[in-house]
């Protein structure tokens, strides 16, 4: 199961992401007439900047899951080998006492 810190950083962070962007482009073409007006034309610029910001967030939690899934995969095949590796390993008393001519 996905743990709710990864679903918040693949879904709702690029929301917010987005949300700021969007009130950022208009405020920014509210400027229009006023002493900082020539922000008004580089509205699209910050909802375009916005999106790409919150795609680079969806892909980079995407990779991280993706690798943290991985290692997780890894360890557990290591896990498992290291446990048939003590299997294979032991053996049981009464065939060493056998092996040495002991009963």
């Amino acid at each position: 199961m996905i743990s709710a810190r990864a679903l918040w950083r693949i879904f709702v962070m690029p929301l917010y992401v987005m949300l700021a962007g969007v009130v950022f482009s208009l405020a920014m073409t509210r400027t229009a007439g006023s002493i900082i007006g020539g922000l008004a034309p580089l509205a699209p610029w910050a909802l375009l900047a916005a999106a790409v910001l919150a795609a680079l967030l969806v892909v980079g939690s995407i990779l991280r899951v993706r690798r943290r899934l991985r290692h997780m995969r890894r360890s557990i095949r290591r896990s498992r080998r290291r446990v048939a590796r003590r299997a294979d390993a032991w053996t049981a008393p009464e065939a060493d006492w056998a092996e040495h001519g002991h009963r």
